[in-house]
């Protein structure tokens, strides 16, 4: 396996990749982005935090040694039309409880490693997810993939992040295979409903 990316070699990336996303913190060790992406009807505000991982003498910190990605903005919600029914692919951070952070990938598998760039990986697959999120907010139905999930956003199960079965990126026309064209309609009419109403 490749050697880790530099969090600068990350953060040049970024900047080329997706130019509109703010780079927050670009220290040696650390890197926080935050921008607006737009998968299919609605816009998100996003932010990714990595702190790459570091050890000493046997020893690591304890963080995730994976990017956590978290939606800012508009907060992510269970659906109106079944409020008892929890936001699939989510687990719960429990500094930031209003924030629950995307599950993206399985880190016990491999699906992503710290020689990959972020704005390569982990930025299409956060696009990809909140597309799903879309569809899945107009109809009910994750079209995502994945092992499913309990009630993350409560930190009373464990919490581990589950991943697509095939652990490829999931690309924007990955979205529109995956949907019928009914689902679509109504996801692209549910994001234009709610922009109307803000």
């Amino acid at each position: 396996m490749a050697s880790p990316l530099s969090i600068l070699a990350q953060d040049a990336e970024m900047r080329r990749i997706w130019p509109g996303l703010r780079t927050i913190v670009a220290a040696p060790g650390w890197g926080v982005w935050r921008g607006i992406v737009k998968p299919l009807g609605r816009s998100y505000e996003i932010e990714i935090s990595y702190i790459r991982p570091i050890g000493w003498d046997g020893h690591t910190l304890a963080h995730a040694w994976f990017p956590e990605v978290r939606v800012l903005s508009p907060r992510l919600s269970r659906r109106a039309q079944a409020p008892q029914t929890p936001i699939p692919h989510i687990y719960a951070d429990p500094e930031r409880p209003d924030l629950p952070l995307l599950c993206l990938f399985d880190p016990r598998t491999g699906g992503w490693h710290p020689s990959q760039a972020i704005a390569e990986t982990i930025l299409p697959w956060t696009v990809s997810w909140l597309g799903f999120y879309e569809i899945w907010q107009a109809t009910g139905d994750w079209k995502g993939g994945g092992a499913p999930h309990g009630d993350l956003s409560t930190g009373s199960e464990e919490r581990q992040p589950l991943a697509r079965r095939d652990r490829r990126p999931v690309l924007a026309r990955d979205l529109v295979r995956a949907a019928s064209p009914e689902a679509l309609n109504a996801a692209v009419g549910a994001a234009i409903h709610l922009e109307a109403a803000r």
